[in-house]
């Protein structure tokens, strides 16, 4: 939380931010990388976990697991959230009043 979340310490905003200059201020890239990163980093400590937990242990490597991919996850849902609506409309249902 305090290295992540929290307004005044953490570093989701600086993530974030870069993710946006990556992308040009698109956020349809950044999101794009955002999801990327988060997909690279997550199946990549996943294929490590036999020789990690062999290493040190299934506790302690299931912690790390988190540490990394909670954050990553986080950053993409709340970027995702903030930038739902940009762009252009792909669908429309309108509502009938029959």
């Amino acid at each position: 939380y305090v290295l992540w979340i929290r307004g005044d310490t953490g570093y989701c905003d600086d993530f974030l931010a870069g993710a946006m200059s990556l992308g040009n201020g698109d956020p349809h890239l950044a999101t794009l990388f955002l999801g990327s990163t988060f997909a690279i980093v997550h199946s990549g400590l996943a294929a490590l976990r036999p020789k990690a937990e062999e290493i040190i242990g299934a506790r302690a490597w299931r912690v790390i697991f988190a540490c990394a991919s909670l954050p990553l996850a986080y950053a993409w849902i709340l970027f995702w959230l903030v930038h739902r609506y940009d762009g252009q409309i792909l669908w429309h249902f309108p509502q009938s009043n029959t």
